[in-house]
């Protein structure tokens, strides 16, 4: 993850200089940023090909708003990524030791925050989450669908001056298991395009999945009794700005898919 030594060396000597510095980092995937908190702004632009250059002018100079989300939990250095310790092989195998706690699964299960969460991102305006519940329908006439069906509904404001996007992410945890799960899990997103000010009602659908476990002794999946808390957010890490809404299941049910 490590940046040629003389490059950090260049950074910090730029950003001593010049308080209003802005760093544009073209890579694949995370890269160590120990000169992060000296800059006030950091544009990944990832590898954008040949209009990359035109691209990022256009969100260096305010005519595009960048609404880009990270598709990954950036960790600080290649010791906090969950695959440290056994990545590679070992004579000839690839062991996944991380098991079920990848990404930011990882990162919550041990309580540390990574450099940037899994689905960060800033852009020239703002957002606010509002009016979280959640609904609950039954579907038992629909052969394929014997489970009730539930939607979380919530209200997304623009509250920036410009227009721009923010992809709302919902995750559901259970908060009384008998099996080792995450501490939450990724069961929905939208993004949401909304002009300076605009204000509205969106919502998304959880489906039988973001409440199970697949047992491996039983050979199938189980919903456990029990209650389930689904969080809205704009990123893996809870904020201040997250919203969160209870699940009641009331009976363990088992199932092979939909």
């Amino acid at each position: 993850m490590s940046l040629p030594t003389m490059v950090d060396t260049l950074i910090w000597r730029v950003a001593a200089t010049c308080p209003k510095t802005t760093v544009v980092n073209l890579s694949g995937g995370p890269v160590s940023m120990p000169w992060a908190s000296q800059v006030p702004s950091i544009i990944q632009a990832w590898c954008g090909g040949n209009e990359a250059g035109n691209g990022i002018a256009d969100v260096l100079f305010g005519d595009q708003n960048p609404c880009g989300k990270l598709p990954m939990s950036w960790p600080h250095e290649a010791q906090d990524d969950p695959t440290y310790l056994n990545f590679g092989n070992m004579q000839g195998r690839c062991l996944y030791g991380e098991d079920i706690y990848v990404g930011y699964r990882y990162y919550d299960k041990i309580g540390r925050a990574p450099r940037w969460s899994f689905g960060h991102g800033l852009s020239y305006t703002t957002f606010k989450l509002s009016d979280l519940v959640l609904k609950t329908s039954s579907n038992s006439g629909a052969k394929e669908q014997k489970f009730p069906q539930t939607k979380a509904v919530f209200r997304i404001e623009n509250t920036g001056s410009v227009a721009g996007a923010e992809v709302v992410q919902l995750y559901v945890a259970a908060l009384e298991s008998n099996v080792a799960r995450p501490t939450k899990e990724l069961h929905g997103f939208e993004k949401c395009y909304l002009e300076a000010g605009e204000s509205r009602e969106v919502e998304i659908l959880m489906d039988p999945y973001a409440m199970s476990y697949w047992d491996e002794i039983g050979e199938n999946w189980c919903i456990e009794e029990g209650k389930y808390q689904a969080i809205l957010a704009t990123t893996s890490r809870d904020t201040e700005e997250s919203l969160e809404a209870l699940l009641t299941v009331h009976e363990t049910t088992r199932w092979l898919g939909l």
